[in-house]
């Protein structure tokens, strides 16, 4: 008796079973790589906006921390922020101080020198007394200062005020950073509180943080 050696295919239905395991696999797959791609995404321009505030407040508190160059006057009369730059989008900060190596903030040489931090065109920059600028870095979108003021000379902080002080004992920086535009974040209306000011942004997508430190001057009454 002779046997049936003809190798039969797929039917139709186990064809339409196998695609639909197929697709059901490869849509898995997307899945995982998709959330995955996000992921990176975020945690990259997160990355990026913890860069540039983390290394604007250093370097502001490194200069805040030089100002003053007269023994007898305090510190808090070589601050300022009531200057004013064409083109700024938030405070400014003035501080004037004798450097080490003799330069300003742009590498112009001077015995004491006054450089002028600011935020423009999503910069933090720096000018020096020439009006030379330097950007310090980016994706930096407001610049708020404070004053730590002592009212009654006890050598205690009463208040913090946006108006500078001879009785300032420290200074408050708040940064906004940003990383730009993500497509990872629904857009929607969001508030930054940075010291006192509130900056709004209307169906916005971009991912942004807030940094803030205090310095206390070192040549105070």
């Amino acid at each position: 008796m002779r046997r049936n050696t003809t190798q039969r295919g797929l039917s139709l239905v186990e064809l339409m079973v196998a695609m639909a395991v197929g697709l059901v696999i490869m849509a898995g797959l997307l899945t995982l790589f998709l959330n995955h791609h996000t992921g990176y995404t975020l945690t990259a321009a997160m990355g990026r906006a913890q860069e540039a505030g983390d290394f604007g407040l250093s370097l502001m508190a490194r200069y805040i921390r030089m100002a003053g160059f007269d023994p007898d006057q305090p510190a808090s009369t070589a601050v300022d922020t009531t200057l004013s730059i064409n083109g700024a989008v938030s405070d400014t900060l003035a501080i004037s101080f004798i450097p080490v190596d003799n330069q300003h903030c742009a590498g112009t040489a001077s015995d004491a020198v006054t450089n002028i931090f600011f935020v423009q065109n999503n910069e933090l920059r720096c000018q020096d007394g020439g009006g030379n600028t330097e950007i310090l870095a980016t994706g930096i979108e407001n610049l708020q200062v404070q004053y730590g003021v002592d009212l009654n000379s006890d050598g205690q902080i009463d208040r913090y005020q946006t108006a500078p002080d001879e009785n300032d004992l420290s200074i408050r920086l708040g940064l906004l950073a940003n990383a730009g535009p993500n497509a990872a974040l629904a857009a929607r209306n969001r508030s930054y509180n940075v010291l006192d000011a509130t900056i709004a942004h209307n169906a916005d997508s971009t991912l942004r943080r807030i940094f803030t430190t205090t310095i206390y001057l070192a040549n105070t009454r």
